[in-house]
């Protein structure tokens, strides 16, 4: 067998070429990093341990920078070789080392002999290897889980087996995503207070009749805000004229919640009722500064808290809230 290294060559790099190659060059490097963390995640199940994802990424990019100056391909982890190793007894990086030697020793001067290998028997040690890889515990364990988390598993195992590994985890990941996302969006609730309620430093707050409040609760994302824009005003009782909205318990706000508290504010002013907001933090008003919204409320219907909130309602009725008259601003402090 003849070997041969050719060194790198920059003659006949263009634009184009990098460009045309790009794409490519992009996938290999993602699947190359999934594939070396899942063999990663393997051993940490088989050797309860702990791996190092960025060593093992950026150690691994060096690898193939150095393979492909010298015309070789791109290597990642390997699952079925990782979980052999550890189960021959590897403790330390050496018998990866060593592994490395064989192969190599197999490929230059055994490459002849391991060709009469009958495929069948390799077939027979990558089953035995799948086998043992198995967290077979995990499956008993999964069937107690939430009905997402047993769909999401048994779509990614199934793919797994009969199409690709790539393909398995790409929508197991997809699925896991969209599943997160409508978690979030139910965990955000919404609650309409009319009556007393026990405020932060643990006092009772009195919420002035002809005064509705609006907590809004958790991170307020595309799911929970488009619930929150299509509540029914009609819901108001009568003598409800002041909104307030309290986002004192939001972390984060996307530009679906924007939307949301955009078309809420839209429908009050359409129906004649005066809206104040209050309790924003500073992430959040920078967000809503920077789509003009608060320019839009203006900052003298922006309170720092509730309470700041409600101490100023009790000093008006709501009929001379309607008025043009001109009031101090009490916006929140972003510390």
């Amino acid at each position: 067998m003849d070997l041969k290294i050719t060194f790198v060559n920059f003659n006949g790099v263009s634009f184009e070429l990098i460009k045309s190659l790009l794409p490519a060059s992009i996938t290999i490097a993602v699947l190359a990093g999934i594939e070396s963390l899942l063999s990663a995640v393997v051993a940490d199940g088989m050797t309860n341990d702990r791996h190092n994802s960025n060593t093992k990424l950026i150690g691994q990019g060096f690898a193939n920078i150095a393979s492909a100056a010298i015309g070789g391909i791109p290597v990642t982890g390997a699952i079925a070789r990782t979980a052999t190793n550890i189960k021959n007894g590897a403790k330390s990086p050496v018998s990866a080392m060593i592994s490395s030697i064989a192969l190599f020793i197999m490929v230059m001067i055994l490459l002849n002999f391991v060709n009469l290998i009958p495929m069948a028997s390799l077939g027979a040690i990558l089953l035995v290897i799948s086998y043992n890889m198995g967290e077979w515990e995990y499956f008993k364990q999964i069937k107690k889980a939430p009905k997402s988390d047993y769909f999401v598993f048994i779509a990614t195992f199934l793919l797994t087996v009969f199409f690709d590994l790539i393909i398995g985890i790409s929508v197991g990941m997809i699925f896991a995503l969209i599943i997160f996302m409508k978690r979030t969006s139910d965990l955000t609730n919404f609650e309409m207070i009319t009556k007393d309620l026990k405020h932060t430093d643990g006092k009772i707050l009195e919420i002035p009749n002809g005064v509705l409040v609006y907590n809004i609760n958790d991170p307020f994302f595309f799911g929970a805000a488009e619930k929150f824009s299509n509540m029914l005003l009609d819901i108001v009782k009568p003598k409800s004229k002041i909104i307030v909205v309290n986002l004192e318990n939001v972390p984060l706000i996307d530009a679906t919640g924007y939307r949301g508290l955009k078309i809420f504010y839209n429908n009050c002013k359409k129906n004649e009722l005066k809206i104040y907001f209050c309790g924003i933090r500073s992430r959040v008003y920078k967000i809503l500064k920077n789509y003009g919204f608060i320019d839009e409320i203006q900052k003298e219907n922006i309170f720092k808290d509730l309470k700041a909130n409600i101490d100023y309602l009790k000093d008006f009725e709501p009929k001379e809230l309607y008025s043009n008259k001109k009031v101090d601003s009490l916006t929140r402090d972003n510390k």
